[in-house]
C-alpha cells in the first residue's frame, strides 16, 4: 500500500512539517506516531515492517503517520522536551489522523530514536489520555543532565507500555552535539536511570539492550519486537 504524502501546519503556525501517512490495510483500531520519519522510512522501512506484522496477524491494524524532522537544528529544538511540538503532535496530528480513520479514542502510540526518542516519551507523559505506548530506541534521556528524569514528578504519571532499548556501546560522556547540546552522562546510563524512573512512576518498562552502538541496524532489527510488545493489548 502505497505512502501517501502530505504537508501539515500547526494551529499555532509554529510548525510545517512533510508527513507519509500509511493507512492500515482493514479498518484501523491503532494509531501510531513516528518521528523522524527520514529515520523509519528510509534505514528502517517502518511502513513494510508494519504491513508485514499486519499480514500475520502479530499487530492489530494500525494506521501510521510518519513525521519529518526538517532539518538538524529543528531536531534540536522540535526533539528536546518542547512542550509546542508536543501540542503539535497531540492536537494537530492526533485530530487529524482521527479524521482520516475514524478512530475517536485514546491508546495510541508515539514513536521517536535518539532525541526523538526522548521527545516521544515526554509526549506520552503529557498526554496519557492520548498515548497508551511510547517506543523509545536509543533515547537521549542525557539531555540537560538527564532532565526529564529529574522533572518526571511533575508530569501526569502514564501507566501504558514503554518500550526503551539502548546499546551497550553507547557512551559519549562529554561529547559536544551541534550546534549546542552537551552530554554530561553515557547514553546508555541515561537510558537506565529514566527506565528505572519510570517504573516508579507506575509505567510498564520493556528494556531492551544490544550490543552494538547507535546505529539504524539494531534498532530496525529490534522493531518487529517492540510494535508487538506496544501495539498488542
Amino acid at each position: 500500500m502505497p505512502l501517501e504524502t502530505y504537508t501539515l501546519k500547526s494551529t499555532s503556525r509554529l510548525f510545517s512539517r512533510k508527513v507519509w501517512y500509511r493507512p492500515s490495510s482493514t479498518p484501523a483500531k491503532r494509531i501510531a506516531i513516528f518521528l523522524d520519519a527520514e529515520i523509519y522510512l528510509d534505514a528502517m522501512d517502518a511502513s513494510s515492517l508494519v504491513r508485514e506484522l499486519e499480514a500475520h496477524g502479530e499487530i492489530p491494524p494500525t494506521a501510521c503517520l510518519f513525521v519529518s524532522n526538517l532539518n538538524a537544528e529543528a531536531r534540536h529544538h522540535d526533539f528536546t522536551c518542547s512542550d509546542p511540538y508536543a501540542d503539535f503532535v497531540a492536537n494537530d496530528l492526533v485530530r487529524w489522523m482521527k479524521n482520516r480513520t475514524g478512530l475517536d479514542t485514546g491508546n495510541h502510540l508515539i514513536g521517536g530514536v535518539s532525541l526523538s526518542g526522548l521527545q516521544a516519551v515526554y509526549t506520552a507523559l503529557a498526554y496519557p489520555h492520548l498515548f497508551s505506548a511510547a517506543l523509545c530506541q536509543s533515547g537521549s534521556f542525557w539531555w540537560e543532565n538527564e532532565w526529564l528524569r529529574r522533572h518526571l514528578r511533575e508530569l501526569f504519571p502514564n501507566p501504558g507500555k514503554f518500550w526503551l532499548s539502548v546499546g551497550t556501546k553507547e557512551k559519549g560522556a562529554g561529547h559536544i552535539h551541534t550546534p549546542e547540546l552537551i552530554q554530561e552522562i553515557d547514553q546508555d546510563l541515561g537510558v537506565r536511570n529514566f527506565s528505572e524512573a519510570l517504573k516508579q512512576n507506575g509505567s510498564q518498562v520493556r528494556n531492551h539492550l544490544y550490543d552494538g552502538g547507535h546505529d539504524s541496524t539494531h534498532w530496525k532489527n529490534e522493531l518487529p519486537d517492540a510494535l508487538k510488545y506496544l501495539l498488542v493489548s
